[in-house]
């Protein structure tokens, strides 16, 4: 599991009562009025900035995924459909526990937001509270019921408490314990202070970015933030009809709850640490590079929690994995990096190529997973896994002085006729890779070391939907590198051939490649 870079949990366990308040009304942020409608229409802000339509393009929006939502109830609304289902009031002295309908609003601000992200997702009110403060030992209550009773995937907890309970961590490891997601609000002072359940380790805590992906100045920083969504000015339902425009770490929560449930709903088979290290390990990296106390790991990146997805899941014809053995803590090469996951789907790749000395950090102690990979970089690594070889000529390019770190591999590249160069003498070093420009070098490379990758068919599956989309120059290429198992599909059947090489999949790659020509 990727853990939050923060202190060791020390467990304790019992039961006690104490006051605990929503989020917005405990974190202090300002809300326009619930009967008070946005005015707005279209695509919302906050689903393109998380890639919200790249999962419904797909067709995952949630289904046969429940999310829990603890919270004040929820009142009917045209935004959930039928995707509002029962739940239980655990009010004390509630008249009707049936009854979750919402007095309050806050529930259903947050509800509409999970329905706007994941709408066939069933929406569980599990209400404890008829204003902003309520007990731990109901919202403990709330957390058992929502997983023994009504079967909840993920529970959405858009409320914190600055005191860490014996009875709240149990109720947390419980849901742990049984694969439930719970994600929780980091809190609203816009100070360093620590909520819980927030700050526990298998809880996913959020912070909330403005429209520009600034982290908004009301929310906390501190070692209990994962991972940062939308929560400002964000437009959901309103408990009395119509719509309205909210603010705070509250409504930043159900983003990622909803992304949980796309990503159960894409695989059904992932575990609750599984959705943690996707959508940790896949966030668009902000502020300072890696993890930081402002923005967690990023900002919710749901497509490319997809795309992640797809990889981990496709080319079943490559070689079988060689690091078995690894016992994936301080001893494991990727250990050194603070922005890795020893436990992530690229972690046999990495291992590899940190091990054979292909690829380095880029910065720091970090390795920047997700960042694209350049021609530099692609030559270099191949150079190295053939083990440094002289040049057989000496092609001059205008933007390769000599001495450079990556000179020497770029003679030796374009000397085996493995990579060109562009018009006027010019190499290109910094710019990108896509993939199908990866499977071209792939395929000079291959065939330079006697791998004979003309012996295949060449043909490109006609199960991807974008194979019509892949250059003619690379189509040969594309076809032996999916043939070969090096490069599989990314979400929706497509393989997208336009899209950058990002590093940690080109480590996975070049280890197939290695494995393949050995």
């Amino acid at each position: 599991m990727l853990l939050k870079r923060r202190k060791i949990l020390r467990p304790v366990w019992g039961l006690c009562l104490a006051a605990v308040f929503l989020a917005d009304a405990l974190l202090g942020f300002s809300a326009a009025r619930a009967d008070e409608p946005s005015g707005t229409g279209g695509t919302e802000w906050n689903l393109a900035m998380i890639g919200a339509d790249t999962a419904s393009s797909l067709g995952f929006r949630g289904q046969n995924v429940r999310i829990g939502v603890i919270d004040s109830g929820v009142s009917t609304h045209p935004a959930f459909g039928d995707k509002l289902v029962g739940g239980h009031n655990y009010v004390a002295d509630a008249p009707d526990p049936e009854d979750t309908s919402d007095a309050y609003g806050h529930g259903t601000r947050v509800a509409g937001l999970i329905a706007a992200v994941a709408p066939e997702a069933e929406i569980v009110p599990l209400k404890i509270t008829d204003s902003g403060s309520v007990s731990t030992s109901l919202l403990c209550e709330a957390i058992y019921g929502g997983i023994d009773e009504f079967g909840c995937d993920v529970l959405n907890l858009s409320l914190g408490v600055p005191y860490d309970r014996e009875s709240l961590r149990q109720a947390v490891a419980y849901a742990a314990k049984k694969g439930v997601v719970v994600v929780a609000a980091t809190g609203n002072d816009g100070t360093g202070e620590i909520y819980y359940p927030a700050a526990y380790d298998s809880v996913i805590g959020v912070s909330a970015v403005e429209s520009s992906g600034a982290v908004s100045v009301r929310s906390n920083s501190n070692e209990s933030v994962s991972i940062a969504a939308p929560g400002v000015q964000v437009r959901t339902a309103s408990h009395r009809s119509g719509f309205v425009t909210e603010s705070g770490c509250s409504y930043a929560v159900p983003h990622v709850s909803a992304a949980a449930a796309i990503l159960f709903c894409a695989d059904p088979g992932l575990s609750a640490d599984d959705v943690l290290r996707l959508l940790t390990g896949c966030a668009a990296d902000r502020g300072l590079t890696g993890y930081d106390e402002h923005y967690g790991y990023g900002i919710l990146n749901i497509a490319g929690c997809l795309e992640a997805l797809a990889e981990e899941g496709t080319d079943p014809g490559a070689p079988p994995v060689s690091y078995a053995d690894c016992p994936r803590d301080g001893s494991c090469p990727l250990a050194g990096f603070s922005d890795l996951d020893r436990s992530g789907w690229y972690h046999d790749g990495i291992h590899f190529a940190l091990e054979n000395g292909l690829m380095n950090g880029a910065e720091g102690r970090n390795f920047v997973p997700d960042a694209p990979t350049s021609r530099a970089m692609i030559v270099t690594i191949l150079w190295r896994l053939a083990g440094k070889p002289a040049a057989a000529s000496d092609p001059a390019f205008a933007d390769v002085p000599p001495g450079i770190w990556y000179a020497d591999a770029v003679r030796w590249a374009a000397s085996e006729g493995i990579v060109g160069g562009y018009g006027g003498a010019l190499f290109g070093p910094d710019d990108p890779v896509s993939r199908e420009q990866l499977a071209a070098i792939l395929y000079r490379y291959a065939d330079s070391r006697g791998a004979d990758p003309g012996s295949g068919s060449g043909d490109i599956p006609d199960r991807f939907a974008d194979a019509g989309e892949v250059s003619p120059w690379a189509a040969e290429a594309i076809g032996w590198a999916v043939e070969s198992g090096l490069i599989g599909g990314i979400s929706g059947g497509k393989l997208g051939p336009g899209l950058t090489a990002g590093r940690a999949q080109t480590a996975t790659i070049f280890m197939r490649l290695a494995r393949m020509i050995e």
